[in-house]
């Protein structure tokens, strides 16, 4: 089989996941676009996410992180997933190197916030800065809930 045409193929299939995901981007940022951000990372990515001790793969995966004076959200680019967590519901956020079983060589913003039921639970995201990220929120918990 010809090297050059594999390689090709490899070339435009990236770059066709690329469009998809550039689009996909465009679509998401549109859907926020009525709401005040604080902050906004087109190269988020949820490393996990546990509700009580159930691991919950549905949210992780590459996304956009954004941040509004009254909540936090993931929308993944590929999949319909996302995850919209109101400030009010917080009850820790913290820095660290290690989710669950993982490690990770960045830092991880790990979230933690009660559903309407009571349960628990834990998501850590990453490709952000996670201290800059984590005094946003703590700030606008500060300005409008406290």
């Amino acid at each position: 089989m010809n090297v050059g045409w594999i390689a090709g193929a490899m070339v435009a299939a990236i770059g066709a996941g690329g469009i998809l995901a550039i689009g996909r981007a465009l679509q998401l940022r549109r859907r926020l676009a009525a709401e005040s951000m604080v902050r906004l990372a087109y190269g988020g990515s949820c490393f996990g996410a546990y509700r009580g001790n159930n691991r919950m793969k549905l949210w992780s995966g590459s996304g956009m992180l954004a941040l509004t004076p009254s909540r936090l959200r993931f929308m993944r680019y590929f999949g319909r997933a996302s995850l919209n967590i109101p400030l009010t519901t917080l009850t820790g956020i913290h820095e660290t190197h290690t989710f669950r079983d993982k490690v990770s060589l960045s830092r991880l913003m790990v979230v933690t916030y009660r559903e309407a039921d009571g349960t628990l639970v834990s998501v850590a995201f990453t490709n952000v800065d996670a201290g800059a990220w984590s005094e946003a929120i703590r700030q606008q918990r500060q300005l409008h809930f406290m």
